[in-house]
């Protein structure tokens, strides 16, 4: 690896924020004046930082660029995250073919229509959890009684996860990516492989229902997906499925009651909704 001294106006990266809900501010000359910076990372190596969109959007798609980990000229922004080097992470670290093969694998669970499917499912759980805030008495926990149990229910659901093993997985996936230390991250990793991996081997002797069973239980033309891989699958689908989107239902709450011009608009066009909830 080349460490390249910094230069007096590179910034270190990542910086700790002086709110929670927003990046750090000393990123913002950073987007404004110019679409890439010098940035330096913990061990003193020197990288690019994206900032501009239009930028970003070109790199994105070019295939000169690489998110393999275990690429040694891979940028590691932290301790924490330099540890996936020692593993592969599917879909979100390996390349094409790899990659493509990957996606294909899972396109068929979710397709328009096997979604639409979904959809009865998810309003009667949404709705179940808001009549059940409605009926406490003020105030009401947003986080525990609806943004966190809503996803896990639904991606639970998808995958074939019993949900009574929420309650560990959530914390599981809570200390690999918020962990206090390294060590604490490292156990959360070999706890929630272990218990995938044995829920993985249950499903080969009794198929149940869910995307884990169909991966596992392929039709004789299609390649056997290898036990390291479908834990490294569902690792990734388990974590992304529940903790995105719970912080995603909080924190966009969160801005509006912040905001409340904007929830009054909001509250005022029904139309606006399906933009808003894309944004």
């Amino acid at each position: 690896m080349t460490v390249t001294p910094p230069t007096p106006d590179t910034v270190a990266f990542p910086q700790d924020r002086e709110c929670p809900y927003h990046p750090p501010a000393s990123y913002d000359p950073l987007r404004s004046a110019r679409p890439l910076s010098r940035v330096s990372l913990f061990d003193g190596r020197t990288v690019w930082v994206v900032t501009g969109q239009s930028v970003a959007r070109d790199l994105l798609i070019d295939p000169r660029l690489s998110t393999d980990r275990e690429n040694r000229a891979f940028p590691m922004p932290t301790e924490r995250f330099a540890l996936s080097r020692k593993r592969r992470i599917a879909l979100l670290g390996v390349d094409d073919p790899e990659h493509n093969a990957q996606r294909r694998m899972l396109i068929p669970s979710f397709t328009l229509k096997r979604i639409t499917a979904l959809r009865p499912r998810i309003q009667e759980t949404v709705d179940r959890l808001l009549d059940a805030m409605v009926e406490q008495s003020p105030p009401a926990d947003l986080v525990s009684a609806f943004a966190l149990p809503l996803p896990s229910m639904v991606i639970c659901s998808l995958l074939g996860v019993p949900y009574a093993d929420h309650d560990f997985f959530e914390e599981q996936s809570r200390r690999l990516l918020r962990g206090p230390d390294v060590t604490d991250t490292e156990a959360a990793r070999r706890q929630l492989d272990a218990y995938l991996g044995s829920l993985i081997d249950r499903k080969r002797r009794e198929r149940g229902d869910g995307l884990l069973d169909e991966l596992i239980h392929r039709g004789p033309d299609e390649t056997e997906i290898d036990r390291e891989e479908l834990i490294s699958l569902a690792t990734i689908l388990l974590i992304a499925g529940h903790e995105t989107t719970a912080n995603m239902i909080s924190l966009g709450t969160f801005t509006l009651l912040r905001h409340p011009d904007r929830l009054e608009e909001l509250r005022s066009a029904d139309s606006l909704l399906p933009t808003a909830v894309e944004e």
